[in-house]
């Protein structure tokens, strides 16, 4: 299990280095970006959280093939730390914390699911009109299902793979259930409920990480703002204002921000200012000169923290190739080779520094081969002819 620790470590660098760009190009020019623009965005990190795209650079021809030339400097053994109990400890405690936050939303799931047990579904009247109307201008060729449930107090999209749309009453003016049921159906058509659910796994995967959290928290505010703004741009301000009426008189103060496997109408009173005026300026047009440039900068930000990532990786992967000791005299010496260099039938060189910073280049080619996994060579270190016995262990 210790072996997640290294790339769970590189996708949190990567990732996280990529949000704080993001929050950077925002605080700079994100008065000229739409919110579809920040939406999209924010799910692309969730993906860096996730995917290991690092590991792609290893694709990457360096004109190098054929060959392997290894020097590496080392020094007297001093005696060796051992890690393993420490690695072992912090890959228990991401587990532990890991599958906690795994059965925390697993128990918010079905005690959501549970509330929504005396749900009423309904097929007829205005609203159901009104929903398939609305389904068809959108493009939603499935039929839409619509519930009637006392245990909600705002209208709300929820479920994974036949999702509804639940209502505490049918009673809605039809103008204000046009604008309810547009802004849940730009939900469902984009399966916001997914989206939701990434990043969900992005916060369990990447507890320990402070901007995995805010991704989180940008995002779900991000989702909504989206939505009012696709369902607010073709509006008059007239009906914007309308729309704004309808969030105030939705939120309930005790509602958190993210209510659990579903998207509400209404929103959070943390939230709702800022929703109304943003609606309020959506704009029919977006900036797609500056959207552009923009998503090309942060592309090639988050290109240079993989690149690293993969440098990072591929010099620890190093770490656990095999390991060669040199004994002369009373000195010990461990030297690392990459991985299975001592396999491919290359030429292999080593440096041995000794106490005195004196050095002796060494070459598998110039060795006897003692069988075993064992040479012997005859070189000069500090002045005088040395034989050293050189072992060379393919275990990791």
């Amino acid at each position: 299990m210790t072996a997640l620790l290294l790339p769970l470590a590189l996708l949190s660098l990567t990732a996280g280095t990529g949000y704080l760009l993001l929050k950077l190009l925002l605080a700079l020019w994100g008065k000229g970006l739409n919110q579809r623009w920040r939406y999209r965005s924010a799910l692309a990190l969730a993906l860096l959280f996730l995917l290991p795209l690092y590991q792609l650079w290893g694709l990457v021809p360096t004109g190098h093939a054929g060959q392997v030339h290894v020097t590496i400097a080392a020094a007297p053994l001093l005696p060796a730390f051992d890690w393993s109990g420490i690695l072992q400890g912090i890959t228990a405690l991401w587990l532990l914390v890991a599958c906690l936050l795994l059965l925390w939303d697993s128990w918010c799931l079905l005690r959501f699911r549970r509330q929504q047990r005396h749900a009423v579904p309904f097929q007829d009247g205005p609203l159901a009109e009104l929903a398939q109307q609305e389904a068809q201008r959108l493009g939603i060729r499935q039929p839409v299902r619509l519930l009637v449930s006392p245990a909600v107090d705002t209208p709300m999209l929820v479920g994974f793979l036949r999702p509804v749309l639940l209502f505490p009453t049918q009673a809605l003016a039809p103008a204000d259930a046009r604008l309810v049921l547009a802004h849940e159906l730009v939900h469902y058509r984009r399966g916001d409920l997914w989206k939701k659910l990434l990043m969900e796994a992005v916060c369990v995967l990447h507890w320990f990480n402070p901007t995995a959290h805010l991704l989180k928290r940008d995002f779900l505010y991000w989702m909504e703002t989206a939505c009012d703004e696709a369902v607010a741009s073709p509006l008059d301000f007239a009906q914007r204002k309308q729309y704004g009426y309808l969030l105030i008189d939705g939120a309930n103060p005790a509602r958190p921000a993210a209510q659990g496997p579903s998207v509400p109408f209404a929103p959070s009173r943390e939230t709702l200012e800022r929703r109304i005026t943003t609606m309020l300026h959506a704009e029919h047009k977006a900036h797609s000169a500056l959207s552009g440039i923009l998503a090309m900068a942060l592309a090639a930000g988050c290109l240079v923290t993989t690149a690293f990532a993969a440098d990072l990786n591929k010099n620890a992967e190093s770490v656990k190739s095999s390991t060669v000791t040199v004994q002369a005299a009373s000195d010990s010496i461990k030297l690392e080779s990459e991985p299975g260099a001592l396999n491919q039938g290359a030429e292999v060189s080593y440096t041995v520094t000794t106490a005195d910073n004196s050095t002796a280049a060494l070459s598998l080619e110039d060795m006897t081969d003692l069988g075993d996994g064992n040479y012997q060579v005859t070189t000069n270190i500090d002045g005088e002819d040395v034989t050293l016995t050189i072992h060379v262990d393919d275990e990791d």
